[in-house]
């Protein structure tokens, strides 16, 4: 269970990194609203982070790959539902953050990461 959660850590700091990066490039470089940033950098996270969780974390070769990555997607809609949800909170309640939103990122993704975690374990890659 340590050695998962580690992986699991590992993994998810991979999908913040390109979470993270999406938005900082499409709001820096492009002016895009944070909000719409991450309507683009979110699923580019999920993709990666179920790729590298299934094989890394998890190990599972039980389900096909697309109903796993189906499972997967459905399972963080509730964590990622989660994560935009008090992202944009944050985001549109605090001005400051609007202008640099990675720290509401960094605080949205702590607390999804948890529920994450325990929807991928117990649902999505159970054996």
């Amino acid at each position: 269970m340590k050695k998962q959660i580690l992986w699991f850590l590992v993994v998810g700091s991979i999908g913040f990194i390109i979470d993270g990066g999406g938005l900082f490039i499409l709001t820096s470089f492009f002016d895009w609203s944070p909000i719409y940033a991450r309507v683009i950098s979110m699923p580019l996270a999920i993709i990666a982070t179920f790729l590298l969780n299934r094989s890394l974390t998890f190990k599972d070769k039980g389900k096909a790959l697309g109903r796993s990555f189906a499972t997967y997607v459905t399972a963080n809609a509730v964590s990622q539902g989660i994560n935009f949800g008090l992202y944009t909170a944050l985001v549109l309640s605090v001005s400051s953050l609007y202008e640099v939103p990675m720290i509401a990122l960094v605080m949205s993704s702590a607390v999804a990461m948890v529920f994450s975690f325990l929807l991928s374990k117990y649902w999505v890659f159970k054996k």
